[in-house]
């Protein structure tokens, strides 16, 4: 199980507003999202990481990472352009994944999960 930013910022909340040790953090956390426990990646020294990660910079987000940049770090910019271009010619000022794609000749699921 992948954590995406909202779950690392509940489960660093939860330690914090506890104010208890990480296991039972993680405890409550795989309560709440009904999680097995010893299934994936989320473990006490994976929840002590992400804590001192967030004490030191105080930021969750995943670090960049080498190789080739990510198509969201590439594009962004420039599908967020296109999108806004669509919307202004649109009678209705709303755009669309499947058009901006054509237009940049990507798959729209690539364009919606830059822009969410």
């Amino acid at each position: 199980m992948m954590l995406h930013g909202k779950e690392k910022v509940l489960l660093v909340k939860l330690l914090y507003m506890n104010e208890k040790p990480a296991t039972i953090a993680l405890r409550k956390f795989q309560l709440l999202k009904n999680v097995r426990t010893g299934k994936g990646p989320l473990t006490v020294a994976g929840l002590i990481k992400l804590v001192q990660r967030f004490e030191g910079d105080e930021s969750l987000e995943d670090g960049v990472k080498s190789g080739i940049p990510s198509l969201r770090q590439t594009l962004s910019t420039r599908i967020t352009a296109e999108i806004e271009t669509l919307a202004s010619e649109s009678a209705t000022r709303t755009s669309s994944a499947q058009e901006g794609g054509r237009r940049l000749g990507l798959p729209p699921s690539s364009i919606r999960k830059i822009l969410h």
